[in-house]
């Protein structure tokens, strides 16, 4: 795999935000995907959902990221 392929994670979270923030990226053409992760200990029964894009994306996805996470779901216009 080429090192701009290697998947790097952006953000974690909740699933269904890491969800809304992969069908965002996608939207904007960069390609995402997500990965379950179980949490243990205190949050034994949790889990983090992390989201990935290629390292070559990373650049570009990073002010999106960087946006949601200050302002969730809320319109992205």
């Amino acid at each position: 795999m080429p090192p701009d392929d290697e998947p790097v994670a952006v953000y974690f979270g909740e699933e269904t935000d890491s969800l809304f923030l992969k069908t965002l990226l996608e939207g904007r053409g960069i390609q995402a995907s997500l990965k379950n992760f179980s949490m243990s200990g205190g949050g034994l029964g949790r889990t983090d959902v992390r989201v990935f894009v290629a390292r070559g994306d990373v650049e570009r996805a990073q002010p999106l990221v960087e946006h949601f996470k200050v302002h969730g779901r809320k319109s992205l216009d």
